[in-house]
C-alpha cells in the first residue's frame, strides 16, 4: 500500500517548521556569536604568545647582563607549565563558550601599587612598548604586560605603573595558569553603525598568559578585545545572508505550497465530484487518484463508496417500488373486480358463484398478506446487524432435515469432516437453509430429492468459512434466468404461492454475516452454496 502522510502529521510538520525557523535562526545567531567570541579568544592567545615571547626574551637578556640569578627573580609556579599536552608542541586552545561560561562584571580599576615594580620588568616593558602600541592600531586589542607583582610595566592604554593584581584573571596568570574570561562591556557612546570599525558587542574577551622560565613566573600578558558582534559580522557577509534569506523564504513558500496541494487541491476535486453527482453523473463517484494525505484518501474512498451505495440503493428502491407495485396490483385488481361483481350481481348470482367469488377475494387477500410478511422479512434482512450469537452446524441442519422429513419430503443431510460452530444465530441459520430447501421443493415436481451437504472450506484463503450446499435433482435453473433469481419479486412459481423474495432474503442475511451465496453449475437440478464464517473457536478446531 502506498504510504501517505496523515493530514495531522503534515500540518504538524508545517507548523513546527514555521515555529522552528525563527528559533533555528536565533540559535544559529547565538552559535555564530559564540564562534566569533572563540575566534577573538584565539587571536588574543596568538597575540599574547608573541608579546609574552618578546617580554620573556627581554627579561632574560636584562637578567643575564646584570649577572643576577634567575632563581631569585619572579615567583614560584603554582600550576604546571607548560600545560600537559601530547607532543612537543603546547598550543593553548580557545575554550570560551557563550552558552556555559559566565559573564563577569567590568574589570576593576587599576590601583596604585604597594611595592615598586621589578626593575628588570620595567626595563623590558619599555623595550617592547613601541611594538605594543603599534600592534594595537592594527589588532584593536588592549595589551598590558605586568611583572610578577601585577604592576603594569607596558600598556597600550594608560595603566603604566599601576597594579591590576587584584583582577582574577591576573591572579591566575601570575600563578602560572593561562586563562580566558568574558566581561560585561558597557559603553557610554551610542551603538556604532554596521559599517563602522567600532564594535557593539555587550561582552569583552580577556586573555591572561603567564611568562614562565625555568619554573619561575616572570610576569604575565593580559589582553582584551571586543569580539565582532553577530549583526556586524552578518552585515559584512550580507550578500551570503541575502541568498540565505531567499532560500529560507523559498522553503517557507514551498511548505505553504505543499500544504495547499495536499489539502486544497484534493478538496476542490471532491467538491467538483459532489456537484457532478448532484447533477446525476454517477460515473464521478470514484476515489481520487492522487489524494496526497491519508485522511483525504480515506475521505475520497468513503465519499466514492457512499455515492455508489446511494446510487445503487436509489436504483434498487426504484426497481423495488416498480416490482412491488406490480406484485400488489394483480391481487388488488382481482379483489376489486370480484367485489364489483358481487356488488352488481349479488342478488342474481347463484350461491355457488357467490362462494367462488368470495374465495377469490380471500385467496388474493392471503396472497397480499404473505407478500407483506415477506417484504417485512426482506426489510429486516437488509438492515440486519449480526451480534455475537453462534450456532452448531450439525444441530441446526439436523433439525431442518428432520422437520421436512416429517412432512414426507425427501430431504437428507450429509456432514463431512466433522462438526463446526458458525458465527450465525441458530434461528437465522435455520431460516436461511429452510428458505433454500423450500425453494427447491416449490420449484420442482413432487418427490424431488433435496440433499444438504456441510463441510469446512478447504481453500487456504477460505479456511475461516464453512460451506453448506443445498442441491436438488429437479429441472434446475435455465441459463437465461441464472442472473435473475436473486432479484426481489422474481419467481417462476407464482401460481404455487411463490413470492419471489425468498432468495433475496437469504442473500441479504448471509451477506450481513460477511458470508456469500452462489448458484453453482451442476449436471442435474440446482445447487446453492452458502459460505458462512466460523466462530473463533471453530477456526481453532480446524
Amino acid at each position: 500500500m502506498k504510504y501517505r502522510p496523515s493530514l495531522q502529521a503534515l500540518l504538524l510538520v508545517v507548523n513546527l517548521s514555521i515555529v522552528a525557523l525563527p528559533l533555528f535562526g536565533i540559535l544559529t545567531l547565538r552559535v555564530y556569536d559564540s564562534e566569533l567570541i572563540r575566534r577573538t579568544e584565539s587571536e588574543l592567545i596568538a597575540q599574547g604568545a608573541l608579546v609574552a615571547g618578546m617580554f620573556r626574551q627581554e627579561m632574560l637578556d636584562n637578567i643575564a647582563s646584570s649577572g643576577a640569578d634567575l632563581n631569585t627573580c619572579g615567583r614560584d609556579l603554582a600550576y604546571p607549565w607548560p600545560p600537559a599536552m601530547e607532543g612537543k608542541y603546547t598550543p593553548i586552545p580557545p575554550q570560551l563558550d557563550v552558552f556555559d561560561d559566565p559573564v563577569f562584571p567590568r574589570a576593576a580599576q587599576a590601583k596604585l601599587p604597594s611595592q615598586r615594580a621589578d626593575v628588570f620588568a620595567i626595563s623590558s616593558g619599555k623595550s617592547i612598548l613601541p611594538a605594543i602600541a603599534w600592534a594595537k592600531r592594527i589588532t584593536l586589542s588592549g595589551i598590558r604586560v605586568v611583572d610578577h607583582l601585577g604592576v603594569v610595566v607596558a600598556s597600550s592604554g594608560s595603566e603604566n605603573g599601576l597594579t591590576i593584581a587584584h583582577r582574577p584573571e591576573v591572579k591566575a596568570a601570575l600563578k602560572g595558569k593561562a586563562i580566558s574570561i568574558l566581561r560585561e562591556r558597557v559603553s557610554d557612546e551610542p551603538r556604532p553603525s554596521l559599517g563602522s570599525i567600532r564594535r557593539g558587542s555587550s561582552v569583552r574577551v580577556f586573555v591572561a598568559l603567564p611568562v614562565v622560565e625555568q619554573g619561575r613566573v616572570l610576569g604575565a600578558v593580559v589582553l582584551s578585545r571586543t569580539p565582532l558582534d553577530a549583526l556586524k559580522a552578518l552585515y559584512q557577509r550580507r550578500k551570503i545572508m541575502i541568498i540565505s534569506l531567499a532560500v529560507l523564504l523559498g522553503m517557507v513558500l514551498a511548505m505553504s505550497l505543499l500544504a495547499t496541494l495536499a489539502i486544497r487541491k484534493p478538496l476542490k476535486k471532491l467538491i467538483s465530484q459532489a456537484k457532478r453527482i448532484r447533477q446525476g453523473d454517477h460515473s464521478a463517484a470514484v476515489a481520487l487518484e492522487h489524494p496526497v494525505t491519508r485522511e483525504v484518501a480515506e475521505l475520497s474512498e468513503a465519499f466514492a463508496l457512499t455515492s455508489q451505495t446511494l446510487a445503487s440503493r436509489a436504483d434498487y428502491i426504484t426497481t423495488f417500488a416498480g416490482n412491488m407495485s406490480h406484485e400488489f396490483k394483480t391481487p388488488l385488481a382481482a379483489i376489486t373486480g370480484t367485489a364489483e361483481l358481487l356488488r352488481d350481481h349479488y342478488q342474481t348470482m347463484s350461491e355457488e358463484d357467490r362462494q367462488r367469488f368470495l374465495s377469490i377475494i380471500e385467496d388474493e387477500a392471503k396472497r397480499l398478506d404473505r407478500q407483506v410478511s415477506r417484504l417485512r422479512d426482506l426489510a429486516r434482512a437488509d438492515v440486519f446487524t449480526p451480534g455475537d450469537d453462534s450456532s452448531n452446524a450439525q444441530t441446526v441442519l439436523g433439525a431442518v432435515a428432520r422437520r421436512y422429513q416429517k412432512r414426507q419430503a425427501d430431504v437428507s443431510l450429509h456432514m463431512e469432516h466433522g462438526d463446526a460452530d458458525l458465527a450465525m444465530a441458530a434461528e437465522t441459520l435455520d431460516s436461511v437453509v429452510s428458505n433454500l430447501v423450500e425453494n427447491a421443493l416449490q420449484h420442482n415436481p413432487e418427490g424431488t430429492a433435496v440433499k444438504i451437504t456441510a463441510a469446512p472450506c478447504t481453500e487456504s484463503r477460505q479456511k475461516h468459512l464453512y460451506e453448506i450446499s443445498v442441491q436438488d435433482n429437479g429441472g434446475g435453473v435455465p441459463e437465461n434466468l441464472r442472473d435473475m433469481i436473486f432479484r426481489p419479486f422474481f419467481t417462476t412459481a407464482q401460481k404455487r404461492g411463490g413470492s419471489g423474495l425468498g432468495l433475496a432474503i437469504v442473500r441479504a442475511l448471509v451477506q450481513a454475516h460477511h458470508g456469500s451465496i452462489d448458484l453453482c453449475q451442476t449436471e442435474t437440478g440446482a445447487c446453492f452454496v452458502l459460505r458462512i464464517p466460523l466462530t473463533h473457536q471453530g477456526q481453532r478446531k480446524n
